[in-house]
């Protein structure tokens, strides 16, 4: 069974300036998500589009992932599989998505976090009791850290994420 989280916040930018000032830079993520100490390209990929990949260090840890593009679509959405990391849970073919959609003459931008759980039962329980609500604060670092990144065009801390401006959708 697929669970999945989702989060999304609004970001008063044109779609565009979103795409080209954040989620298209795809080697550095760690300017706008505030979990992100370092980021960088591995594998001698490009730093965007199909197929690139990076690695990303975890603030204040020694936990990261290594992360590869799926799907690209240029200037609206990526799907970026979680491929392998240190710390990770035990889940198979985690996935984020980050969509941008026109809205209001800002953007709204959506991530959702799809994967199973290995593990049968016991993955059931520690999905609801530890892996949602863990993850579910990180996640919403990254639609609050791209809003805050891009609005003011500094790198963000975790300090300066607006949670309130982060809204959590059903799945």
């Amino acid at each position: 069974m697929t669970s999945k989280i989702i989060r999304e916040t609004w970001i008063d930018a044109p779609r565009e300036e979103v795409w080209d000032k954040g989620l298209k830079d795809f080697a550095n993520i760690y300017e706008w998500n505030p979990a992100i100490a370092k980021s960088f390209t591995i594998n001698e990929t490009a730093g965007e589009g199909l197929g690139a990949e990076r690695q990303c260090n975890f603030e204040g840890s020694n936990l990261y992932i290594e992360e590869r593009v799926l799907r690209w679509e240029e200037g609206h959405s990526m799907d970026v599989l979680i491929a392998d990391g240190k710390g990770m849970p035990p889940w198979r073919n985690p996935v984020a998505t980050l969509e941008l959609f026109d809205e209001n003459g800002g953007t709204r931008m959506r991530m959702t976090m799809a994967y199973e759980m290995k593990l049968g039962p016991i993955g059931k329980l520690m999905d609801k009791y530890m892996i949602k609500p863990r993850f579910g604060k990180n996640i919403s670092g990254v639609p609050g850290g791209l809003k805050a990144f891009i609005e003011t065009g500094k790198k963000v801390s975790l300090d300066e994420v607006d949670f309130s401006q982060v809204r959590e959708i059903p799945a």
